[in-house]
């Protein structure tokens, strides 16, 4: 059952976003790339078709506190995939999800969260989460960090069309994704590459704000 709804979000999500690279470069390789791969949702069509809060995953944050995909819910998403050990990458994409947050007004920022999903299940502790999101200065009101387990993660990569690869130094090569989701849990935008303006994210996380406004 539950690799089945697995197989039906990747299709849809695949039919979504459209095709991308299916090779991830390794993180100490991934230069700065201008691929945006953003999709328009129809608002009639119904978010929970296509949720990834459906998964029934299990994963702890920063604090230690348990955590599950669906209490995620009621806000906008910006997420993406990381590992704390990353150099070069994962500091990029932070960096890219903080120009994001800085650029909403406080009313924007209020309906709105980040989340980091890390790869490395054997180093990512909750307080090694905690202290990088110190180090990189992320509010804790808005931003959660997620340690989960190893089919979690590869189910939610899997989900989100992140492709990644253990190296043999334990670090990760990995895609560059940022993925905008609604309130439900619905892909509505994502970005692929390093250093990508946050235009077309921010017109995502408005859009999912302004249907938000108009649901009964």
């Amino acid at each position: 059952m539950r690799s089945g709804l697995v197989i039906l979000l990747m299709a849809l999500v695949v039919s979504a976003c459209g095709d991308r690279d299916q090779n991830a470069a390794a993180d100490t390789q991934s230069g700065p790339q201008t691929q945006d791969i953003s999709s328009s949702r129809p608002e009639q069509d119904s978010p929970a078709d296509v949720s990834i809060y459906q998964l029934a995953s299990e994963w702890t944050n920063q604090l230690g506190k348990p955590v599950a995909l669906e209490d995620l819910g009621g806000s906008v998403q910006v997420v993406a995939m990381v590992f704390t050990n990353c150099q070069y990458a994962c500091p990029r994409l932070t960096s890219d999800m903080q120009a994001i947050e800085s650029q909403l007004s406080a009313e924007e920022a209020s309906g709105t969260r980040f989340t980091l999903f890390s790869f490395d299940d054997e180093r990512d502790t909750p307080a090694v989460l905690q202290a990088y999101a110190r180090k990189e200065n992320l509010d804790s009101t808005r931003w959660t960090l997620l340690h989960g387990k190893p089919d979690d993660i590869r189910e939610l990569a899997m989900v989100l069309g992140v492709k990644y690869n253990k190296l043999d130094d334990g670090s990760f090569g990995h895609s560059n994704i940022i993925t905008v989701l609604d309130t439900d849990g619905a892909i509505v935008h994502q970005e692929d590459g390093l250093g990508i303006e946050p235009e077309k994210s921010l017109e995502a996380i408005r859009g999912a704000l302004r249907r938000l406004q108009k649901s009964p």
